[in-house]
C-alpha cells in the first residue's frame, strides 16, 4: 500500500464530530474518500474527490462494495445514542465489518481510555478487539475526553459550565482524565494512515491529567465566571441525571452511558502516541479556549431562567424564599 498518495479511504461515520473533520482534512490530501452515511443528506461537503454512499452498519450488503474498493478504513462509530443496549448493537455492527476486511487492508478505530470495568469503555474496546482479531491490519486510537466544538463530552462539560453556578466535588467527579486536543486526534489519525504509526493499541492525551471536576472550573474560568467547587459526598448518579435531564436535555440520552464510566480514570498509561510523532500536545487550556470560540451557544440558557420557569408558578410567600436563596448564590460568586 502507499504511504500517502492514491489511497481510497472510507470512512464509517462520516456525518459524526470526528468524522466530519476528518473528511475534510482527507480530501484536501487528495485522497479518494468514500462517505458513508445512514443519512446521505447530511454531509454537505462537494468534492471531486468524494464519493458519497448509503449504508447501514447493521446491513453489509449496503456498503460491501465500499468496502472492498477501501486500502484504508476509519471505523468512529458508536451506537450510545441509540435505544436498547448498545453494547450489543456496536459487537455487531464490528463484528459485520471485520467479517469483510482484507489482508491488504488498514483499519483505524478511535476507542476509549480507562478500564472496562463499564458499558461504556468496555464496548469500545471489545469493538477494537474484534477488529485486531480480523484478517485487515488494525489499530485502535485510544483517548479521553476530545476538547472540540461539537464533541459531545466537551459540549456537556460547557454546558455545565455555562448553566450551573457550582461544580460538585463528590467521589466520582474526582476520577481523573487526560483530555486531548480535536487537531492533535485528527493529526494522529492521518499520520495513521499514512502508515507512520506501527501499533496495535495507541493511547493519546494532553500530558496535563485533572478531575472532572477542575475541567469544568476551567472551562468556567475561560467565561470568566467564578464557579464555585462545593464538596457534596455521596451523591447519587440517579439524582443527577435527573437534574442532567432539566438543565441538559440534549445531552441526557448520552450522559445516561458516560454517567457509567465517569468514576473511572481515564489517562494515558503507556507511551504517548503523540511523543513517537514528535508531536508536543496541544494545551487542556488552548484546546478548550478554541473549541469555546466555535461553539454554537445562540439557543442557550442559563439556571436561573430555568428556575424562574419554576419560580412563576409557586405562591407568592415562597417566591420570596426563592428569591432570597439565590441572592445568597449570587454573592457567594462574587
Amino acid at each position: 500500500m502507499n504511504k500517502t498518495k492514491n489511497q481510497t479511504i472510507l470512512i464509517f461515520g462520516a456525518t459524526g464530530f470526528i468524522g466530519s473533520h476528518l473528511l475534510d482534512r482527507l480530501i484536501k490530501k487528495r485522497h479518494e474518500v468514500i462517505a458513508l452515511a445512514r443519512t446521505p443528506s447530511k454531509i454537505k461537503k462537494k468534492s471531486k474527490y468524494l464519493t458519497v454512499v448509503k449504508g447501514d452498519l447493521l446491513e453489509p450488503k449496503t456498503y460491501e462494495q465500499a468496502l472492498n474498493k477501501a486500502d484504508t478504513i476509519y471505523y468512529l462509530v458508536h451506537a450510545m445514542d441509540k435505544d436498547g443496549s448498545f453494547e450489543d448493537i456496536e459487537k455487531k455492527q464490528a463484528q459485520n465489518v471485520a467479517n469483510k476486511l482484507r489482508k491488504n487492508q488498514r483499519l483505524i478505530y478511535l476507542s476509549g481510555l480507562g478500564s472496562p470495568e463499564s458499558e461504556h469503555i468496555r464496548s469500545r474496546q471489545k469493538v477494537g478487539e474484534i477488529f485486531r482479531n480480523s484478517k485487515a491490519k488494525a489499530t485502535e486510537l485510544r483517548a479521553s475526553i476530545v476538547l472540540g466544538a461539537g464533541s459531545l463530552s466537551f459540549e456537556m462539560i460547557y454546558g455545565i459550565a455555562r448553566r450551573f453556578p457550582f461544580s460538585v466535588k463528590t467521589d466520582w467527579s474526582e476520577a481523573a482524565c487526560e483530555p486531548v486536543a480535536l487537531e492533535d486526534i485528527l493529526l494522529t489519525l492521518e499520520k495513521l494512515a499514512d502508515n507512520l504509526i506501527d501499533q496495535e493499541i495507541c493511547e493519546i492525551g494532553s500530558g496535563e491529567v485533572v478531575p472532572y471536576s477542575d475541567l469544568i472550573i476551567k472551562t468556567a474560568k475561560l467565561l470568566d465566571k467564578n464557579m464555585l467547587k462545593v464538596p457534596i459526598p455521596r451523591v447519587p448518579k440517579s439524582l443527577v441525571l435527573e437534574v442532567m435531564r432539566f438543565m441538559l436535555p440534549e445531552y441526557y440520552q448520552t450522559g445516561q452511558h458516560l454517567m457509567g464510566s465517569i468514576e473511572i480514570p481515564t489517562y494515558v498509561e503507556n507511551q504517548n502516541v503523540l511523543d513517537s510523532l514528535g508531536k508536543k500536545p496541544v494545551s487542556i487550556n488552548h484546546a478548550l479556549q478554541k473549541a469555546i470560540a466555535n461553539s454554537d451557544t445562540s439557543n442557550d440558557f442559563t439556571w436561573q431562567d430555568k428556575i424562574a420557569e419554576i419560580v412563576s408558578t409557586l405562591p407568592d410567600k415562597h417566591k420570596r424564599k426563592i428569591r432570597l436563596f439565590l441572592k445568597g448564590v449570587q454573592f457567594l460568586r462574587r
